[in-house]
């Protein structure tokens, strides 16, 4: 059986070498890939997605198009900064604090964490039903269980020992179920 590393790194090649993945190329992280906006079209057009009034992602590349409908539908967002590298390492970005340039550029990562309010993650929205959690580009298994996933990947509902995603809160993944 190959490890974790191994097919990551199988996965990585075979998206550069069949031209999906996007800058700055697929080896070593998350990647970016094509039909990442397409997916997050996708997406938005599912009911959960409608009915949600928060939506949290990862900082992940292909996730830029999922933050960015979410602000411009007026959707409050909660991003985790990338390995949750601070103390506070949740940003909140309240669309309607926000101009229509400043909801763009908080669709970045860098965007985000500039504009994005600092909060203790007893600040956190609570999870409720119409909450949707957008992923980056995880693989899963035919079966739906997550594949490949590091550091950061799921750190967000488990940070430090406290799950945030409670039970009911559909996730989804660019161009895959939700669940």
């Amino acid at each position: 059986m190959r490890t974790k590393d191994q097919v990551r790194r199988d996965v990585w090649k075979a998206m550069d070498r069949e031209g999906v993945s996007r800058f700055p190329g697929a080896e070593g992280r998350i990647p970016n890939f094509a039909g990442a906006k397409l997916a997050a079209e996708k997406l938005a057009g599912h009911r959960t997605w409608k009915r949600a009034q928060v939506v949290k992602t990862n900082p992940d590349s292909p996730q830029t198009h999922v933050r960015r409908r979410a602000l411009e539908e007026g959707k409050t967002l909660v991003m985790a900064v990338p390995r949750l590298r601070d103390q506070h390492p949740f940003r909140l970005l309240d669309p309607r604090k926000l101009n229509k340039e400043q909801v763009r550029e908080a669709a970045t990562i860098k965007g985000a964490l500039r504009h994005g309010r600092v909060v203790a993650d007893e600040e956190l929205p609570e999870g409720e039903p119409e909450h949707r959690q957008g992923r980056g580009s995880g693989s899963r298994s035919s079966a739906g269980r997550d594949l490949l996933l590091r550091r950061g990947g799921h750190d967000l509902e488990y940070h430090r020992d406290r799950p945030w995603v409670l039970r009911g809160t559909p996730s989804s993944w660019p161009g895959g179920q939700a669940r």
